[in-house]
């Protein structure tokens, strides 16, 4: 029998300890903080694969994305148009600013900005030389002034934002330079001793050389690509001036901690031409770091067989200071696409993540799907790629790709939408807008929100310009957003309200910026601008002074309380009144309501108490209770905090008997634990007033203020003895 006891005392002594660990795990999930999921915008679309898709998104969704509740916030006006994708840094600490969300802009006028992403408030700007005419480089294609053109690239670790900028000195159209800047993103100081000039040189026989050099000249080419950051290489990729010739596509690499030039590629050293431009797309990287883009028109005829790669899309292997071409895909009608104009080029690639499978597609609309293990080389019998099929409308820029399905915009074309089975694409797409974007050479520009998969979070942000601008004029433009399960109709567009949140002058092949609830979109308005969508706020909101009051029977309480505004001023009356009173007591606000066209206002509650002691009692507390919020989740977690207690005080008690000295410092520490967590319930809500004595009645009063559509409470306890 006494074994059976030994037994049961076992048992009840696991039991015990399994309880409180129990407890312990409970404890420690509700005491953990409550993070949001925040998400950095730190590359052109997104990451290295390009697929435009921010997953991460917790805000925006297809029910609150609508014309009553989404518009456009402010704009941030900037000093020149801007063809980069604005980059969002989540959490910087700003010196002498506390930590802040934060918007990077980079603009033609060689300026780069911090801006507050949330309240439009400017941290720091900084000029990078002087901007270079485009009548000088004789270009139509980015008009009035050429300076930061390709999107920049921020790496979080270092802190470090990367830009290249064109600029001249003295006015001599010979006289110009690119240089790559390393800017810290919390000043906007140079770092790494930059910035350093771009220059390059390989060997070739092409006819722009000299004794089998070809050099890389600054004034015949354009810095159009996003920089791209791999591996503690910053790459730049470079294009010509509308097709004016001598030119090459250049890939140059550095070091992203010293600024050295470590790497340089050129796609035609013997022939010409051969731009790397893909509608400001950066380049791809996959895991062992290879790099993927796409190339647009060469010299007719001589293609591969001179080594050059012209209308091709080209992986290269970075490997210390070389990189090389270990794979390529040429279409085989390369010939003829150089002849008509038609790029291979001017869209960018992306990879299908967790496949080895890259796709992009050209002016022609003809969709390549590539495996990177083997990308079919040029056969002039047939392309052998993993499927091709056309769409509708070419590609300028890159198409995006969400949860197994690419979303497409071509011009003179509507948004389509194609299945991916993990394998290949259906080439009907399963739903495409209503809306068909203009003619001419700009094709809509993607970006895609989600909050993981769940329905009913994911929307397609496109923009798209009003009118053919032909690839060279400014042109207005919309904002437009796509459910992503139907893109039948847009959910909401800037069309719907275009005086409330009109786009203004359309920002080239420039994908949309989604993070953390708001959209952020590169214009080319004059003066230069970006627009910044959201969730429309609260019209304000309000505070009180105390969170507990005393007054005496027949006497009164004043409460002090103010009102502010989200944004500058109120946008209506407001008006007050106040709740769970005594019964027969009366109030005065002052003032009495709060005319609109006011900024923050302060006022007071006068709370007369009425004379008799028999007064009902609305809301009650024990002497030494707490202010505390009246959740579920704060119930369970005071339960949880005084079962520990209830655990860990039989154990304290048990060690402290054994008599020996770790037993008294563990039952010291176990009962310092125990008291801890009540304690901390006790004391978690803030700095309150110190508790009523027993005998005071306690009301519960709520302030409410009131504005058309919108109204916001404030409470505080009034304490009547």
């Amino acid at each position: 029998m006494r074994n059976g006891f030994v037994a049961v005392a076992r048992t009840a002594s696991l039991a015990r300890r399994a309880a409180a660990v129990a407890v312990i795990v409970l404890l420690v999930s509700f005491l953990r903080p409550c993070v949001s999921q925040t998400v950095s915008v730190l590359t052109q679309h997104n990451d290295l694969t390009r697929d435009g898709a921010n997953p991460n998104e917790e805000v925006l969704t297809t029910s609150n994305v609508n014309e009553a509740s989404f518009g456009k916030l402010f704009s941030l006006p900037v000093d020149g148009f801007v063809f980069a994708q604005p980059l969002y840094v989540s959490q910087v600490s700003i010196p002498n600013q506390g930590t802040h969300s934060v918007l990077y802009v980079a603009t033609e006028h060689d300026s780069v900005y911090a801006f507050d992403a949330d309240s439009a408030a400017v941290y720091w700007q900084v000029s990078l030389g002087t901007s270079v005419p485009s009548s000088v480089l004789q270009t139509i294609a980015i008009q009035g002034e050429l300076g930061i053109t390709g999107t920049p690239v921020i790496d979080p670790v270092s802190g470090t934002l990367y830009v290249v900028a064109l600029s001249w000195e003295d006015g001599n159209s010979d006289d110009q330079s690119y240089h790559l800047h390393a800017l810290d993103i919390t000043t906007g100081a140079e770092k790494f001793g930059g910035p350093v000039e771009v220059s390059a040189s390989v060997n070739g026989s092409a006819p722009d050389g000299s004794g089998g050099i070809v050099p890389f000249v600054t004034s015949q080419h354009l810095q159009r690509p996003a920089l791209t950051l791999v591996n503690g290489i910053v790459y730049l990729a470079f294009g010509s001036h509308d097709d004016i010739q001598p030119y090459h596509g250049w890939v140059l690499g550095y070091d992203a901690q010293t600024l050295k030039q470590v790497q340089v590629f050129n796609t035609t050293p013997n022939s010409g031409q051969g731009a790397v431009w893909m509608g400001g797309q950066g380049l791809v990287a996959d895991s062992s770091n290879n790099l993927y883009l796409a190339v647009a028109n060469s010299t007719e005829s001589l293609e591969t067989a001179a080594n050059d790669y012209g209308e091709s899309i080209l992986k290269l292997t970075p490997s210390g200071s070389s990189l090389t071409l270990t794979d390529y895909f040429q279409p085989a009608l390369y010939d003829w696409l150089n002849a008509v104009d038609g790029d291979t080029g001017s869209g960018g690639v992306f990879a299908i993540p967790g496949t080895s499978l890259i796709a992009g597609a050209g002016k022609l609309g003809e969709l390549y799907l590539i495996d990177t293990n083997n990308m079919g080389e040029l056969n002039t019998s047939g392309d052998r790629v993993v499927q091709e099929f056309g769409t509708r409308g070419g590609m300028w820029g890159a198409p995006a790709f969400w949860n197994n399905t690419l979303y497409y915009w071509g011009v003179n074309a509507p948004l389509q939408a194609f299945e991916f089975n993990g394998s290949t694409f259906k080439t009907t797409a399963s739903s495409q807008s209503a809306y068909v974007s203009p003619p001419g050479e700009t094709s809509g520009s993607l970006s895609i929100s989600s909050n993981g998969t769940t329905s009913g979070t994911a929307i397609v942000w496109a923009t798209t310009p009003l009118s053919d601008s032909g690839g060279f004029p400014t042109v207005g433009g919309d904002l437009y957003a796509f459910d992503a399960r139907n893109v039948t109709n847009p959910i909401w567009s800037t069309a719907q309200n275009e005086s409330r949140d009109g786009l203004g002058t359309w920002g080239k092949f420039v994908a949309p910026t989604v993070a953390n609830g708001k959209v952020y979109i590169a214009t080319n308005n004059t003066p230069g601008q970006i627009a910044v969508y959201g969730l429309f706020p609260t019209d304000f909101s309000i505070s009180i002074s105390a969170p507990l009051v005393a007054a005496l029977p027949g006497g009164s309480a004043v409460v002090n309380f103010s009102l502010t505004p989200v944004s500058n001023t109120f946008q209506g009356n407001v008006t007050l009144t106040a709740s769970g009173l005594p019964q027969g007591a009366s109030y005065v606000f002052s003032p009495a309501s709060i005319a609109a066209g006011v900024g923050t206002t302060a006022g007071t509650l006068t709370i007369n108490i009425p004379g008799s002691q028999a007064v009902a009692k609305l809301d009650t507390m024990r002497h030494g209770a707490q202010l505390a919020d009246k959740s579920s989740s704060n119930r369970v977690s005071r339960l949880a905090a005084f079962s520990l207690a209830l655990v860990l005080m039989p154990f304290a008690v048990r060690l402290r008997h054994m008599g020996q000295r770790l037993g008294r410092l563990l039952s010291i520490l176990m009962i310092m634990a125990a008291s801890m967590g009540a304690l901390a319930e006790m004391t978690a809500c803030g700095s309150a007033s110190s508790v009523p004595p027993p005998q005071s009645q306690l009301y519960t009063v709520t302030v409410t203020a009131t504005s058309g559509s919108y109204s916001q409470t404030a409470s505080f306890v009034l304490s009547v003895q």
